[in-house]
C-alpha cells in the first residue's frame, strides 16, 4: 500500500494570493462594461475563472436569468479584446496584466484621478445597478452587489502591494548605495 505524503499546510501567503484571485475574478465579472484600455492580458484568466464564479452563481443561486447577464458580459469581454489588440497593433504599450481604466466614473465624475474613482466611483456604480436590476432579478442583483464590494478591497489590496514593492526598490538601491561606498573605500 503506497503511503500517501501529508499535505502541506497553506500559508497564510498563499491564503492572501488565493484570496486576491477569487477578488480579481469577482471584479473580472463586472468590470468590462465600464472599463476601457485593458492590457493584453488584463482580462485573462481572471476573466476564465469570472466566468466559472458566474456559471456557478447561475447554478447554485440558482438564477436562471444569470445567462443573460454572461451572455452580455462575453460581448463587452470581446468588444474589450477586439479594442486592446488594436491598440497593441498599432503600438500602445501598457502593463500587460492592467485592468483597465475606469471610463465611465472618470465620465461622471472627471476631477478624481484614475485610482479615486476605482476605489469610490466604481463600486456606487455597480452597486447601484445591482440595487436596480435586483428588482427584476435578485441573484443578478445580489451579484453585482457584491461586486461593487470587491471592487475596492482589490484596489485597495493592490495599493498596498504596490508600496510594498516601491519599499522594496528604495531598500536595494539603498544597499547598492552602500556597496557602491565600501568599494570606493577600499581603493
Amino acid at each position: 500500500m503506497p503511503s500517501q505524503a501529508p499535505e502541506k499546510p497553506t500559508s497564510l501567503g498563499d491564503q492572501v494570493n488565493m484570496g486576491y484571485g477569487i477578488l480579481s475574478s469577482v471584479c473580472a465579472c463586472v468590470t468590462p462594461p465600464i472599463r476601457c484600455d485593458f492590457g493584453i492580458n488584463g482580462i485573462g484568466l481572471r476573466g476564465v475563472f469570472g466566468l466559472a464564479i458566474m456559471l456557478s452563481w447561475a447554478a447554485f443561486y440558482p438564477c436562471p436569468e444569470m445567462i443573460y447577464y454572461i451572455g452580455f458580459w462575453l460581448f463587452c469581454v470581446a468588444i474589450q479584446r477586439i479594442a486592446t489588440l488594436w491598440q497593441h497593433h498599432r503600438g500602445t504599450r501598457q502593463l500587460t496584466i492592467y485592468d483597465g481604466y475606469p471610463y465611465l466614473a472618470l465620465t461622471l465624475v472627471p476631477f478624481l484621478g484614475e485610482s479615486a474613482a476605482k476605489i469610490l466611483v466604481e463600486p456606487l456604480i455597480v452597486g447601484g445597478s445591482g440595487l436596480l436590476v435586483n428588482n427584476v432579478s435578485e441573484g443578478i442583483g445580489h451579484f453585482l452587489m457584491i461586486g461593487a464590494v470587491a471592487i475596492p478591497i482589490k484596489q485597495l489590496f493592490e495599493r498596498r502591494l504596490i508600496r510594498a514593492a516601491d519599499d522594496a526598490m528604495i531598500d536595494a538601491q539603498e544597499m547598492m548605495r552602500q556597496q557602491a561606498l565600501r568599494m570606493r573605500s577600499r581603493r
